[in-house]
């Protein structure tokens, strides 16, 4: 390839990538899908950052001083424009806004003074401040475009592709929007018994994280019901025939894995979603989720994939993937036929992200 083109296509994933960035794209998955490593993407947001800061500069200068082509400055100044407009409070969030370079204690002027802090009182690099005050603004951007109701909270909580047994300091965290409090909270408001209550809301905060790709541990639920673990397994113990999608039963930690036998057997068998949910006291999302998951690997099996090659794909552990391939075993037969050719459409509609 001729060196213009490369310089063309460099270009060219440059404007993408902060694009992308800015339309609320998660930075690690979106590195990963260019391929950018993190010395490059520094490079090129903190030269979009000076690019935002001094437009009044003339172009030719600050590509001069960036080291950057001028069609990439352009094209990085058309894509800020678009946002800008889509967007008016972005300057803000991502500390971009020079009205605020002037105002002391706000936007781009509390940043600087953090960072002095970090420099002089922590020790840190200006090459690791610029880095970790990036890295807040990006979470700080993410959080932010969060729709919330009223009463809502985002809570960070485990992916729900997180095997069992792998420490929680090394998984993958994603940011629900959970309802902590709702007007029909206070309904159920009784001061000698606060138990329907609590598995209200109990339920309410462990699907809704379920439904948005992640899981609530018990000491989750704990910490955000106010209550000890011990009273949070009670409540629990209290209502066996409800499908709760704790972390340990999604990852497959505990003896809770026959509530996805339940879910899919009903399902086999007939039963509407709307029936399931009555049946099991479950979401139609956190239905939706199961179902899913057993489409999936029928789809994979029937495609000659091994068992430990769907719970690779599938990022789920491999005693889940057995329980699914034993319930497909079991509704191959004839009078199954139907609804196994459901299960299959659903698979298609919904084919499997690649990690």
């Amino acid at each position: 390839m001729k060196k213009e083109n490369r310089q063309l296509m460099r270009n060219l994933r440059a404007a993408l990538a902060i694009d992308r960035y800015l339309s609320g794209e998660d930075l690690t998955a979106l590195r990963k899908d260019l391929a950018i490593s993190t010395g490059r993407w520094q490079r090129w947001w903190q030269g979009f950052k000076e690019l935002v800061q001094n437009r009044d500069q003339p172009l030719a200068e600050l590509a001069r001083l960036l080291r950057e082509p001028p069609e990439l400055l352009e094209a990085w100044w058309e894509i800020w424009t678009k946002h800008r407009e889509k967007d008016p409070g972005i300057a803000t969030r991502l500390g971009l806004d020079q009205e605020a370079l002037r105002q002391p204690g706000t936007g781009t002027g509390s940043r600087q003074a953090f960072a002095e802090l970090l420099r002089r009182r922590h020790g840190y690099f200006p090459a690791a401040v610029e880095q970790f005050l990036d890295e807040l603004a990006e979470l700080a951007g993410r959080l932010n475009r969060q729709e919330r109701a009223p009463g809502a909270i985002v809570y960070q909580a485990v992916s729900d592709r997180e095997p069992a047994g792998k420490k929680l300091s090394e998984c993958q965290l994603k940011a629900v929007v959970l309802d902590y409090v709702t007007p029909e909270d206070w309904e159920l408001v009784n001061r000698d018994n606060a138990e329907a209550l609590k598995w209200t809301r109990l339920l309410r905060l462990a699907t809704q994280a379920r439904s948005q790709g992640a899981t609530l541990n018990q000491p989750d639920l704990a910490l955000l019901l106010g209550l000890s673990t011990k009273s949070v397994q009670t409540l629990l113990k209290e209502h066996p025939g409800v499908v709760v999608p704790t972390r340990g039963m999604v990852a497959d930690m505990g003896p809770a894995l026959s509530h996805t036998d339940k879910i899919i057997r009903l399902y086999m068998d007939g039963y509407t979603e709307t029936e399931i949910v009555r049946r099991t006291g479950h979401s139609y999302e956190a239905i939706e989720n199961y179902l899913l998951d057993f489409a999936r690997v029928t789809y994979l099996l029937e495609r000659g994939l091994p068992v430990p090659a769907i719970r690779k794909v599938l990022g789920c552990s491999r005693r889940l993937v057995e329980k699914h391939v034993n319930l497909y075993r079991e509704f191959s037969g004839p009078d199954y036929a139907f609804m196994m050719a459901k299960v299959r459409r659903l698979a298609e509609a919904h084919p499997v992200k690649k990690n």
